[in-house]
């Protein structure tokens, strides 16, 4: 996806579908209500359910849709595909973090730093094409300065247990 190997016209087009699956990650978290997910207060206790634990599956439920199509879009080997799909997955997650009004923040098991972190990972895992490596990290310190120490933990991570795609 880096050298210019891209016309600006398929930039604009690359960026529109990143902030598309952005936009969609972030309503979609934007929009968890962990109070709907069960009938009442009765509910919960009657079937023993730690809300705390419940709102970060919800959490995660949404997160793994997104994985999933990531994950097919490796499977069939479109790196670059799933190089943006892992972008606008990114993107969405700091949104949310900073953005969101939501009360489900409040709820919180999960962080969605460690999230934001399994995502790049998981997508590593799955890249073949190296150009894609140098192209998230630019993507990552760009666009997420308060978290792109995430990367460069990731990176040495990689390193120390020679991950290379």
């Amino acid at each position: 996806m880096s050298e210019n190997i891209f016309s600006s016209y398929e930039k604009s087009v690359i960026r529109q579908v990143l902030d598309e699956i952005a936009e969609s990650v972030f309503n979609d978290l934007d929009n968890l209500d962990v109070e709907s997910e069960l009938e009442d207060e009765e509910e919960i206790q009657q079937k023993d359910v730690d809300q705390d634990e419940l709102a970060s599956k919800i959490y995660d439920d949404v997160l793994e849709s997104y994985l999933d199509v990531l994950r097919e879009y490796q499977n069939h080997s479109r790196d670059d595909s799933a190089t943006i799909q892992c972008m606008g997955i990114l993107k969405g997650i700091y949104r949310f973090e900073n953005e969101s009004m939501n009360n489900f923040l409040e709820w919180g098991l999960y962080d969605n730093h460690e999230n934001f972190k399994q995502v790049i990972e998981e997508w590593r895992k799955g890249n073949t094409d190296p150009r894609n490596l140098k192209e998230m990290d630019e993507f990552v310190m760009e666009n997420f300065p308060d978290w792109r120490e995430d990367i460069l933990s990731i990176e040495r991570y990689s390193d120390e247990n020679h991950v290379s795609a």
